[in-house]
């Protein structure tokens, strides 16, 4: 087991490095450092699973210390739809995932605190896509081998039905006011890299327009972070970070896919493609 200290030391090195920011989680999720444990196979490694529940003035120090390193620390909020409250309670910037599910598991939504987020004006990145991809390429993988058993297509099912219930809720969250986020929660598991155009679609589905669900990937995604007056909008002095796609996203979502050019910080980058 690592010491009690270790990921605070890790974060310290991380902040005098130069990072502007961290996650933490408000409850469960792998890898939490205290609580109910349980070792887990997954995918072929050995994984420490937790679920922890902190107390609402442990997150608000954690958050503290955060923002005393000029980070604007994000929460990953899991299960139960407490630990949003212990977010909101705490004055936590961002929160990711934000499900409203009950202790038990099942889901109720919360207009009650969606009503906090509003005032708070706290940022929500509800990473849809990792949900999606889990699906989508699961049931691609086990039917090309040949092991789609009934058993998994209800697995997969009940997983959609939650993915459309996590959908609902960003729409309904949205036209109440809440500030939406596009993020991934870290490529990992069946979401690749490079893929970050599914998670603006995803919040696309959920309601938002295509313009929307694009600042939310860009200039949403730089204030909630704490780095809106240097990166995220095309303005004179910041750097020239730009995606040139054939076609009009506004108006059809999958144009982001026809990338002509990248540039970063003005330098068009080689992409080692050719032009056919």
């Amino acid at each position: 087991m690592r010491p009690p200290d270790h990921h605070h030391r890790r974060a310290h090195g991380l902040f005098r490095l130069g990072s502007r920011w961290r996650g933490r989680r408000a409850r469960g999720g792998p890898e939490a450092p205290q609580g109910r444990r349980r070792l887990r196979q997954d995918r072929g490694q050995r994984r420490l699973d937790a679920h922890v529940r902190p107390e609402p003035r442990v997150v608000h120090r954690r958050r503290a210390r955060g923002h005393d390193r000029r980070g604007a620390p994000p929460r990953h909020a899991h299960r139960p739809a407490e630990s949003v409250q212990n977010c909101l309670d705490a004055g936590v910037d961002m929160i990711i995932h934000c499900i409203f599910n009950e202790a038990d598991g099942t889901y109720r939504f919360r207009p009650d605190l969606v009503e906090r987020l509003v005032a708070a004006k706290a940022w929500v990145n509800p990473t849809l896509y990792v949900m999606k991809a889990g699906i989508d390429r699961l049931r691609e993988a086990r039917e090309r081998e040949g092991r789609l058993t009934p058993d998994l297509v209800a697995q997969l099912e009940q997983s959609q039905r939650a993915l459309d219930v996590r959908v609902d809720a960003v729409r309904q969250m949205t036209e109440a006011g809440v500030r939406m986020t596009a993020g991934s929660d870290s490529p990992w598991g069946w979401y690749a890299p490079g893929e970050f155009v599914h998670e603006i679609h995803m919040l696309a589905r959920a309601g938002l327009s295509y313009a929307d669900a694009i600042v939310a990937g860009t200039s949403g995604a730089a204030e909630s972070i704490g780095v809106g007056a240097l990166a995220g909008r095309l303005l004179p002095g910041r750097p020239a970070d730009v995606l040139v796609v054939r076609g009009d996203p506004t108006g059809d979502i999958a144009a982001l896919w026809d990338v002509l050019d990248v540039y970063q910080a003005g330098r068009r980058i080689e992409r080692g493609l050719s032009d056919s």
